[in-house]
């Protein structure tokens, strides 16, 4: 089975700020979790959601054998 993580955003109009939603996504079943919403994502605070995931996972993470990581860069070839 496997697992596939990766952000989105969202425009916010009352705040007029940007906010990243981390989520995950088990491929098979298609069960989106949200992982964590934040104005500035970084390395530590992309670390803890990841932990928080394995912990909510518990015994089942061992079920999945593939994470994927979509990385899309706007105006990459």
């Amino acid at each position: 089975m496997a697992l596939a993580v990766d952000f989105f955003h969202v425009d916010c109009a009352v705040t007029l700020r940007r906010l990243y939603c981390f989520f995950s996504m088990e491929v098979g079943s298609r069960y989106v979790r949200v992982l964590g919403v934040t104005a500035h994502p970084d390395g530590p605070w992309t670390t803890q959601q990841i932990r928080n995931l394995l912990l909510d996972l518990g015994d089942r993470a061992a079920d999945f054998q593939v994470l994927v990581r979509l990385l899309l860069v706007p105006g990459a070839s």
